[in-house]
């Protein structure tokens, strides 16, 4: 009978554990909110993270919601756990952040020594070559079923059409870099 009675305050130990923390981060001990918070933190900071999407971001966000629960630590209640009343002032100051950052307006490029990248449309350029060259390549590749389908002279418009497409592009590019060599000179 006396081994389940020391069981049961071994159980209770922790939570007796917990309420001692809490009632001395209350009068101010800063060792026991850490020791409280602690277990917590790194959960805490992935929550932060896929709430702003920036570990950094994260961090900062994480350092000010733990400095606003230890200024507040006096009224927290207990009515909800640590961990909920926690991830409650994070979300907050996550939201927050999130407000903030999308009414910050940009910042201009201020790298000493380094000119400002042009924005391009290199990417968009290569996919619609990349593609043209798989469509010709396809055509290519089923023309003796397209011949069947389409007879020999409907294969060869259609390789005329290709043909022309790639021309248009080819100029395309051509014309686009003209513009961006007069622009920079």
């Amino acid at each position: 009978m006396a081994s389940k009675a020391k069981q049961g305050d071994e159980r209770m130990a922790p939570d007796r554990v917990a309420q001692d923390l809490i009632a001395r981060a209350k009068t101010g001990d800063a060792e026991a909110f850490r020791r409280l918070t602690e277990p917590l933190r790194r959960e805490l900071e992935v929550h932060c993270y896929r709430l702003l999407g920036s570990l950094q971001d994260a961090e900062d966000t994480l350092q000010e919601a733990l400095l606003a629960a230890w200024q507040g630590f006096a009224e927290f209640e207990g009515r909800a756990s640590l961990r909920t009343w926690l991830y409650r002032i994070a979300t907050n100051r996550c939201l927050n952040a999130r407000r903030a950052i999308e009414r910050r307006p940009a910042q201009a490029w201020n790298v000493p020594g380094v000119t400002q990248p042009q924005p391009t449309r290199l990417g968009a350029w290569l996919t619609a070559l990349l593609l043209a060259w798989a469509a010709s390549a396809a055509i290519l590749l089923l023309s003796p079923f397209l011949e069947r389908l389409l007879k020999r002279r409907g294969l060869l418009a259609l390789e005329r059409v290709m043909g022309m497409l790639l021309v248009m592009l080819a100029v395309q590019l051509f014309l686009d870099g003209l513009a961006q060599h007069a622009a920079a000179h």
